[in-house]
Protein backbone atom coordinates (compact mmCIF):
# COMPACT_ATOMS: atom_id res chain seq x y z
CA UNK A 1 0.00 0.00 0.00
CA UNK A 2 1.66 3.31 -0.79
CA UNK A 3 0.27 7.12 0.33
CA UNK A 4 0.84 10.13 -1.62
CA UNK A 5 2.16 13.52 0.41
CA UNK A 6 2.28 16.80 -0.95
CA UNK A 7 3.49 18.69 2.04
CA UNK A 8 1.18 17.79 4.76
CA UNK A 9 -1.60 16.56 3.14
CA UNK A 10 -2.57 13.09 2.22
CA UNK A 11 -3.43 13.50 -1.83
CA UNK A 12 -4.19 9.89 -2.85
CA UNK A 13 -4.31 5.88 -1.77
CA UNK A 14 -3.13 3.14 -4.06
CA UNK A 15 -2.37 -0.19 -4.14
CA UNK A 16 1.33 -1.04 -4.74
CA UNK A 17 0.36 -5.08 -5.53
CA UNK A 18 3.50 -7.04 -6.18
CA UNK A 19 5.12 -4.49 -8.34
CA UNK A 20 8.96 -4.14 -6.92
CA UNK A 21 8.83 -0.79 -4.88
CA UNK A 22 11.90 0.75 -7.34
CA UNK A 23 9.79 -0.11 -10.40
CA UNK A 24 6.64 1.56 -8.67
CA UNK A 25 8.50 4.91 -7.69
CA UNK A 26 10.12 4.78 -11.51
CA UNK A 27 6.23 4.70 -12.73
CA UNK A 28 5.57 7.12 -10.13
CA UNK A 29 8.42 9.66 -11.66
CA UNK A 30 8.16 9.08 -14.88
CA UNK A 31 4.13 8.26 -15.93
CA UNK A 32 2.01 9.54 -18.18
CA UNK A 33 -1.76 10.20 -18.06
CA UNK A 34 -2.25 6.04 -18.47
CA UNK A 35 -0.42 4.58 -16.07
CA UNK A 36 -2.47 5.54 -12.89
CA UNK A 37 -5.38 6.50 -11.63
CA UNK A 38 -3.20 9.25 -9.92
CA UNK A 39 -1.33 10.70 -12.83
CA UNK A 40 -4.70 10.98 -14.73
CA UNK A 41 -5.86 13.12 -12.14
CA UNK A 42 -3.45 14.81 -11.54
CA UNK A 43 -2.74 16.07 -15.25
CA UNK A 44 -6.83 16.88 -15.22
CA UNK A 45 -6.05 19.52 -12.68
CA UNK A 46 -2.53 20.60 -13.88
CA UNK A 47 -4.90 21.19 -17.03
CA UNK A 48 -7.01 23.73 -14.91
CA UNK A 49 -4.28 25.36 -13.50
CA UNK A 50 -2.20 25.68 -16.49
CA UNK A 51 -4.92 26.96 -18.77
CA UNK A 52 -3.90 24.09 -21.44
CA UNK A 53 -3.24 20.51 -21.25
CA UNK A 54 -0.15 19.36 -19.48
CA UNK A 55 2.41 17.75 -20.84
CA UNK A 56 4.08 14.34 -19.43
CA UNK A 57 6.96 16.11 -17.68
CA UNK A 58 4.90 18.67 -15.95
CA UNK A 59 2.66 15.57 -14.50
CA UNK A 60 6.02 13.83 -13.46
CA UNK A 61 7.36 16.73 -11.97
CA UNK A 62 4.59 17.92 -9.72
CA UNK A 63 4.71 14.35 -8.75
CA UNK A 64 8.53 14.13 -8.30
CA UNK A 65 8.25 16.85 -5.72
CA UNK A 66 5.58 14.84 -4.03
CA UNK A 67 6.78 12.13 -1.09
CA UNK A 68 5.36 8.43 -1.41
CA UNK A 69 5.24 6.59 1.65
CA UNK A 70 4.75 2.60 1.33
CA UNK A 71 3.19 -0.07 4.20
CA UNK A 72 3.05 -3.85 3.40
CA UNK A 73 0.21 -5.46 4.96
CA UNK A 74 -1.35 -8.53 4.53
CA UNK A 75 -5.19 -6.90 4.11
CA UNK A 76 -4.44 -4.40 1.49
CA UNK A 77 -8.22 -3.49 0.42
CA UNK A 78 -8.96 -3.07 4.55
CA UNK A 79 -6.03 -0.63 5.14
CA UNK A 80 -6.79 1.04 2.18
CA UNK A 81 -10.31 1.63 3.58
CA UNK A 82 -9.15 2.55 6.46
CA UNK A 83 -6.86 5.34 5.11
CA UNK A 84 -9.72 6.43 3.01
CA UNK A 85 -11.68 6.87 5.75
CA UNK A 86 -9.55 8.63 8.17
CA UNK A 87 -7.38 10.46 5.49
CA UNK A 88 -9.87 11.63 2.99
CA UNK A 89 -7.72 11.86 0.11
CA UNK A 90 -8.47 14.62 -2.20
CA UNK A 91 -7.66 12.52 -5.73
CA UNK A 92 -9.10 9.46 -4.45
CA UNK A 93 -12.60 11.70 -4.42
CA UNK A 94 -12.44 12.10 -7.89
CA UNK A 95 -14.60 10.62 -9.50
CA UNK A 96 -15.87 12.31 -12.60
CA UNK A 97 -12.49 14.03 -13.18
CA UNK A 98 -14.31 17.24 -14.37
CA UNK A 99 -14.08 19.42 -11.24
CA UNK A 100 -10.21 20.53 -9.57
CA UNK A 101 -9.40 18.81 -6.21
CA UNK A 102 -9.73 22.09 -4.73
CA UNK A 103 -13.21 22.05 -5.97
CA UNK A 104 -16.84 20.63 -4.13
CA UNK A 105 -16.63 17.06 -4.42
CA UNK A 106 -18.84 16.48 -7.59
CA UNK A 107 -22.22 15.04 -6.82
CA UNK A 108 -24.31 12.86 -8.91
CA UNK A 109 -21.87 12.47 -11.79
CA UNK A 110 -20.47 8.85 -11.20
CA UNK A 111 -21.56 5.30 -12.60
CA UNK A 112 -21.28 2.10 -11.08
CA UNK A 113 -21.51 -1.35 -12.19
CA UNK A 114 -23.33 -3.96 -9.68
CA UNK A 115 -23.00 -7.32 -10.69
CA UNK A 116 -26.05 -9.61 -10.38
CA UNK A 117 -27.07 -12.99 -11.92
CA UNK A 118 -30.56 -12.99 -13.45
CA UNK A 119 -31.74 -16.39 -12.19
CA UNK A 120 -30.50 -15.66 -8.72
CA UNK A 121 -32.59 -16.75 -5.92
CA UNK A 122 -32.61 -12.82 -4.19
CA UNK A 123 -35.94 -12.25 -6.63
CA UNK A 124 -38.14 -15.00 -5.18
CA UNK A 125 -39.22 -18.05 -6.43
CA UNK A 126 -42.03 -16.40 -8.02
CA UNK A 127 -40.27 -12.98 -8.99
CA UNK A 128 -37.95 -12.78 -12.14
CA UNK A 129 -35.23 -10.29 -12.57
CA UNK A 130 -38.26 -8.62 -14.83
CA UNK A 131 -40.72 -7.99 -11.95
CA UNK A 132 -37.95 -6.98 -9.39
CA UNK A 133 -36.97 -3.82 -11.01
CA UNK A 134 -40.06 -2.58 -12.57
CA UNK A 135 -41.82 -3.30 -9.81
CA UNK A 136 -39.36 -2.15 -7.01
CA UNK A 137 -41.27 1.23 -5.45
CA UNK A 138 -38.99 4.09 -3.73
CA UNK A 139 -35.66 3.62 -2.74
CA UNK A 140 -34.92 0.14 -1.71
CA UNK A 141 -31.19 -0.55 0.34
CA UNK A 142 -28.96 -2.85 -1.70
CA UNK A 143 -25.56 -4.30 0.03
CA UNK A 144 -22.24 -2.86 -0.75
CA UNK A 145 -19.28 -4.93 -1.07
CA UNK A 146 -16.48 -2.44 -1.96
CA UNK A 147 -16.85 0.95 -3.28
CA UNK A 148 -18.84 2.33 -0.51
CA UNK A 149 -16.27 5.18 0.53
CA UNK A 150 -16.40 6.39 -3.03
CA UNK A 151 -20.32 6.25 -4.48
CA UNK A 152 -21.95 9.66 -3.77
CA UNK A 153 -25.82 10.49 -3.67
CA UNK A 154 -26.85 11.28 -7.15
CA UNK A 155 -24.43 8.87 -9.04
CA UNK A 156 -25.61 6.08 -11.67
CA UNK A 157 -25.69 2.73 -10.86
CA UNK A 158 -26.50 0.19 -13.05
CA UNK A 159 -26.92 -3.50 -12.43
CA UNK A 160 -25.13 -6.36 -14.68
CA UNK A 161 -26.68 -9.51 -15.16
CA UNK A 162 -23.43 -11.90 -15.46
CA UNK A 163 -25.74 -14.94 -15.50
CA UNK A 164 -27.18 -16.48 -18.09
CA UNK A 165 -26.41 -13.65 -20.51
CA UNK A 166 -23.85 -10.78 -19.67
CA UNK A 167 -25.98 -7.66 -20.01
CA UNK A 168 -27.15 -4.10 -18.61
CA UNK A 169 -30.57 -5.21 -16.49
CA UNK A 170 -31.39 -1.69 -14.65
CA UNK A 171 -30.64 1.63 -13.91
CA UNK A 172 -31.02 3.56 -11.47
CA UNK A 173 -29.56 6.38 -9.28
CA UNK A 174 -28.05 6.28 -5.32
CA UNK A 175 -30.24 8.40 -3.49
CA UNK A 176 -28.11 8.83 -0.13
CA UNK A 177 -24.85 8.06 1.05
CA UNK A 178 -24.09 4.46 1.75
CA UNK A 179 -23.82 3.43 5.43
CA UNK A 180 -23.23 0.82 7.57
CA UNK A 181 -25.42 -1.64 9.29
CA UNK A 182 -25.23 -3.79 12.30
CA UNK A 183 -25.13 -7.45 10.94
CA UNK A 184 -23.68 -9.63 13.93
CA UNK A 185 -20.14 -9.06 15.04
CA UNK A 186 -19.20 -7.20 11.08
CA UNK A 187 -21.20 -4.74 10.01
CA UNK A 188 -22.09 -4.45 6.54
CA UNK A 189 -22.45 -1.65 4.24
CA UNK A 190 -25.66 -0.52 2.82
CA UNK A 191 -26.40 2.13 -0.30
CA UNK A 192 -29.83 3.17 -1.03
CA UNK A 193 -31.07 3.24 -4.63
CA UNK A 194 -34.29 4.32 -6.50
CA UNK A 195 -34.48 1.62 -9.66
CA UNK A 196 -35.75 4.11 -12.80
CA UNK A 197 -38.66 2.04 -13.91
CA UNK A 198 -38.70 3.39 -17.78
CA UNK A 199 -35.23 2.85 -18.52
CA UNK A 200 -35.07 -0.86 -17.17
CA UNK A 201 -37.70 -1.89 -19.46
CA UNK A 202 -35.88 -0.37 -22.35
CA UNK A 203 -32.26 -2.33 -20.85
CA UNK A 204 -35.04 -6.00 -20.38
CA UNK A 205 -36.68 -5.76 -23.89
CA UNK A 206 -33.29 -5.79 -25.61
CA UNK A 207 -30.06 -7.97 -24.89
CA UNK A 208 -28.27 -6.10 -26.69
CA UNK A 209 -29.79 -2.61 -26.04
CA UNK A 210 -26.18 -1.24 -24.70
CA UNK A 211 -23.63 -3.28 -26.20
CA UNK A 212 -20.09 -3.18 -25.56
CA UNK A 213 -20.82 -2.17 -21.93
CA UNK A 214 -19.18 -3.81 -19.60
CA UNK A 215 -15.85 -4.09 -21.52
CA UNK A 216 -14.23 -5.90 -18.91
CA UNK A 217 -15.52 -8.50 -16.35
CA UNK A 218 -17.34 -7.60 -13.00
CA UNK A 219 -16.53 -9.59 -9.87
CA UNK A 220 -17.85 -6.32 -7.68
CA UNK A 221 -19.24 -3.33 -7.87
CA UNK A 222 -16.64 -1.09 -9.46
CA UNK A 223 -16.87 2.30 -10.76
CA UNK A 224 -17.54 2.16 -14.59
CA UNK A 225 -14.42 3.05 -16.87
CA UNK A 226 -14.60 6.05 -19.45
CA UNK A 227 -14.98 4.25 -22.57
CA UNK A 228 -18.00 2.13 -20.65
CA UNK A 229 -19.74 5.56 -20.09
CA UNK A 230 -19.08 7.00 -23.44
CA UNK A 231 -20.66 4.02 -25.08
CA UNK A 232 -23.62 3.79 -22.44
CA UNK A 233 -24.17 7.34 -23.32
CA UNK A 234 -24.10 7.09 -27.04
CA UNK A 235 -26.65 3.39 -26.53
CA UNK A 236 -28.52 5.38 -24.73
CA UNK A 237 -28.90 9.04 -25.98
CA UNK A 238 -30.18 7.18 -29.45
CA UNK A 239 -32.53 4.46 -28.68
CA UNK A 240 -35.62 5.31 -29.82
CA UNK A 241 -39.05 3.77 -29.23
CA UNK A 242 -39.10 0.05 -29.51
CA UNK A 243 -40.28 -1.51 -33.20
CA UNK A 244 -42.56 -4.30 -32.74
CA UNK A 245 -41.43 -6.31 -35.61
CA UNK A 246 -37.58 -6.38 -34.15
CA UNK A 247 -38.80 -8.03 -30.87
CA UNK A 248 -39.14 -11.52 -30.83
CA UNK A 249 -43.09 -12.98 -30.11
CA UNK A 250 -42.40 -14.20 -26.71
CA UNK A 251 -40.49 -10.64 -25.35
CA UNK A 252 -43.20 -9.02 -27.00
CA UNK A 253 -45.70 -10.74 -24.97
CA UNK A 254 -43.54 -10.71 -22.27
CA UNK A 255 -43.18 -6.66 -22.55
CA UNK A 256 -47.18 -5.98 -22.80
CA UNK A 257 -47.74 -8.22 -19.79
CA UNK A 258 -45.37 -6.05 -17.61
CA UNK A 259 -46.87 -2.69 -18.59
CA UNK A 260 -50.05 -4.29 -18.26
CA UNK A 261 -49.23 -4.96 -14.74
CA UNK A 262 -47.93 -1.45 -13.95
CA UNK A 263 -51.03 0.49 -15.35
CA UNK A 264 -48.62 3.60 -15.91
CA UNK A 265 -50.65 6.29 -18.52
CA UNK A 266 -47.97 8.08 -19.96
CA UNK A 267 -45.83 4.76 -20.69
CA UNK A 268 -48.81 2.89 -22.19
CA UNK A 269 -49.68 6.34 -24.09
CA UNK A 270 -45.72 5.97 -25.78
CA UNK A 271 -46.28 2.18 -26.17
CA UNK A 272 -49.52 2.26 -28.14
CA UNK A 273 -47.54 5.13 -30.53
CA UNK A 274 -44.63 2.47 -30.84
CA UNK A 275 -47.05 0.14 -31.72
CA UNK A 276 -49.35 2.22 -34.58
CA UNK A 277 -51.88 1.96 -32.22
CA UNK A 278 -52.12 -1.81 -32.57
CA UNK A 279 -51.93 -5.12 -30.22
CA UNK A 280 -48.27 -6.51 -30.34
CA UNK A 281 -50.44 -9.84 -29.94
CA UNK A 282 -53.67 -9.59 -31.36
CA UNK A 283 -53.33 -7.08 -33.91
CA UNK A 284 -56.45 -5.20 -32.23
CA UNK A 285 -56.54 -1.38 -32.85
CA UNK A 286 -59.63 -0.46 -30.56
CA UNK A 287 -58.08 2.06 -28.43
CA UNK A 288 -60.46 0.92 -25.67
CA UNK A 289 -59.55 -2.56 -25.44
CA UNK A 290 -56.20 -2.13 -25.51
Amino acid sequence: MHVVFDGDEAIYVGNTTKQPLRDRLRQHLTGNRGSSALHKHVGRWLDERLGREATTVEIADWLGACEVRWRETDDPEGLKDALLQRLRPRFNRQLSGHAGPHSTVPRGTGHWIYPVNERGPQWGEDRSVWEYFTTAEGVVDWRLGSGYHQIAPGDRIWAYATEPIGRLVAGGVIWDAPYQQADGDKPQWRVPIRWDHELTRFLLADEQAVPGVPAMSVRRVRGMREEEVERLTDALDGRRALEPQGLPEGRRRRLAEITARQGQPDFRRRLLEAYGGRCAITGCDTEAAL
